[in-house]
């Protein structure tokens, strides 16, 4: 009975194993994308004078956004999946870095209605 919980154990644990390296795969991948994409559409409307109205830079406020929650979202979701600690980078980014998380995404939560509002 011993041999089929260690089995069991086992099994589990090599799905556990096999989901977070799935899961770094996923952050890493949307990580590289967002700020690739984000980086190219900045510069495709900044580079084109012709691109220069007020629809477009509401894109790239969305892309600044989305940029910047991939910079300041994925990797401490990240570290925070690695670490087994509650929160490992103390008091101060504590109380600073899950309030810029909610500002991000709420910039690029009004930057969607406003493009929208405005088409």
């Amino acid at each position: 009975m011993d041999t089929n919980l260690t089995l069991f154990s086992n099994t589990t644990q090599a799905s556990f194993d096999a989901l977070l390296i799935v899961q770094y795969v996923l952050f890493f991948a949307i990580f590289v994308i967002n700020v690739i994409g984000n980086i190219l559409v900045c510069l495709v409307i900044y580079n084109t004078t012709s691109m220069r109205n007020t629809r477009n830079y509401l894109i790239v406020n969305l892309a600044v956004a989305d940029l910047t929650v991939a910079l300041v979202c994925i990797p401490f979701d990240v570290a925070l999946k690695a670490q087994t600690d509650p929160w490992p980078f103390g008091a101060f980014l504590c109380r600073i870095i899950w309030p810029a998380m909610t500002l991000v995404t709420q910039c690029s939560a009004a930057t969607l209605a406003a493009i929208s509002l405005d088409r």
